[in-house]
């Protein structure tokens, strides 16, 4: 190795990843949903889930989790107001996060964070799969509730 290359790796700033797997189910069991998911749409529902997890639905809540409002290396280069500090820290988030889904068609997606803070970038990657998964309980989960206080209503 030359000196030069050995001084341009010396230099060069360590990055650290941290990703999080998780497992798409997309298979609405609940008798009273309707019929099947169909196969054929599988795609197309996991490229949703994926632009999900890139979303402001759920990094501004990591934000808010993690305080990264509160956080030099975020705030840096900023110069609006406070009222836009979260979506300027979103768009850098968004940069270093690499959501994709796991080869050959798996139901598996895996959410990446990218940081010079091999801590950071654990707890970026672990509060986006985290919030996404709540997000997700709750989509699945609110609307059966939904349903039931209709059906009870309709039966009434």
């Amino acid at each position: 190795m030359s000196h030069t290359a050995a001084l341009a790796l010396a230099l060069w700033p360590l990055t650290y990843t941290a990703t999080s797997t998780l497992m798409v189910n997309y298979e609405g069991n609940a008798p009273l949903a309707g019929p099947e998911f169909p196969v054929g749409l599988l795609g197309s529902y996991i490229a949703t889930q994926i632009d999900l997890m890139q979303s402001p639905e759920v990094l501004l809540p990591v934000i808010d989790k993690l305080k990264l409002t509160q956080k030099k290396d975020y705030a840096d280069g900023y110069s609006g107001s406070d009222n836009t500090l979260r979506q300027f820290i979103e768009t850098k988030l968004r940069k270093n996060l690499l959501v994709e889904q796991g080869k050959y068609g798996s139901y598996l997606i895996y959410a990446t964070y990218a940081s010079s803070d091999p801590i950071e970038a654990a707890e970026v990657a672990t509060s986006v799969a985290g919030i996404y998964a709540d997000h997700a309980h709750k989509s699945l989960t609110g609307p059966a509730a939904d349903r039931a206080t209709r059906y009870r209503t309709q039966w009434k």
